[in-house]
């Protein structure tokens, strides 16, 4: 019996006379990793997988991996264990050596490191390639069907009364065209004149093109002088006049004023008319008959005397 498990542990590739040695490595992902797989270091077969459990840690799970390695080999503390794929084989532990000159403990356990695959790599990176071709696909179908749908019989009707449409207008800007042709060639002499005008004009500005330039310099000049004169005082001073002749004009309006009186008194207005009525009869009256307005004359020695009114009387 003892040979016989002897006979397997060496077809196991296992040394069951030498001493070996329990490291653990915890990982959230083993890849497919199975008990009795190799643990290889530097290429070389230098252990085997002996126990795998898992621990419920709150969300997730943690994956406790125990392997077995010769107790030739000294670990160091800061050892790598990694768990790879290659690209057609199984997931394999590897052992990846530390630089530190402390040696890990029997029982010690490292700090897992799960690298994925070439395959599981490429899935992943392809993954939103994939999402995208599929999300062209059904794009494309649907596009297809809006196509069936559109080019059905109604469709096919209303493409003919669109394009009955697109004639009726196409007829339409000919003979609008054909007319412009028409307009443009009956009234071609009067256009001829025009333009004609045009050009006359354009060169009499030509020509004259300095003096006009004198012409706004002089403007320009006169506005700069009247902006530079006391126009603001004359304008004031006007307004002030203003201001004045309606105060003047206030007076007289007002009827506790004397030439308010005189104007606003109706009264007083008819007898200044009755007065100046009766001068200009006296005046008449006086040119007619001066004499009846002058004293009388004697006549003594030689002269005249004007004799009082008191004593022609007498």
């Amino acid at each position: 019996m003892a040979v016989l498990f002897l006979g397997y542990g060496y077809l196991k590739g296992l040394r069951l006379l030498d001493r070996r040695i329990t490291y653990s490595a915890v990982y959230s992902d083993v890849g497919g990793l199975k008990v009795s797989d190799d643990v290889i270091m530097n290429g070389l077969k230098v252990g085997r997988i002996t126990e795998m459990s898992k621990t419920q840690v709150r969300d997730s799970v943690d994956i406790t991996v125990k392997f077995v390695v010769s107790g030739e080999i000294k670990l160091p503390i800061n050892s790598e264990i990694l768990i790879s794929s290659e690209v057609l084989g199984s997931p394999t532990l590897q052992v990846v050596l530390g630089n530190s000159e402390e040696t890990a403990e029997p029982g010690h356990t490292f700090k897992g490191t799960y690298r994925k695959g070439i395959t599981e790599r490429l899935e992943q990176e392809l993954q939103p390639v994939t999402e995208s071709v599929t999300s062209l696909v059904r794009n494309v179908d649907s596009f297809v069907r809006r196509l069936q749908f559109v080019f059905d019989a109604s469709f096919e009707m209303d493409v003919s009364e669109n394009m009955a449409s697109v004639e009726e207008a196409i007829t339409n800007i000919r003979n609008i065209t054909r007319r412009v042709d028409e307009l443009l060639e009956r009234e071609s002499h009067d256009i001829h004149v025009i333009v004609s005008s045009l050009k006359s004009i354009t060169q009499v500005l030509a020509e004259h093109r300095e003096d006009i330039g004198q012409s706004m310099q002089n403007l320009r000049t006169i506005t700069d002088t009247l902006a530079a004169g006391n126009l603001a005082k004359t304008l004031d001073d006007l307004g002030t006049t203003v201001e004045e002749l309606s105060a003047v004009i206030v007076k007289f309006n007002d009827p506790d004023n004397t030439m308010g009186a005189m104007f606003s008194d109706r009264e007083l207005y008819d007898k200044l008319t009755v007065a100046v009525k009766a001068l200009d009869e006296l005046a008449v009256d006086l040119k007619r008959n001066p004499r009846r307005y002058l004293p009388p004359l004697v006549q003594i020695g030689g002269k005249k005397y004007i004799v009082p009114s008191d004593t022609a009387g007498n």
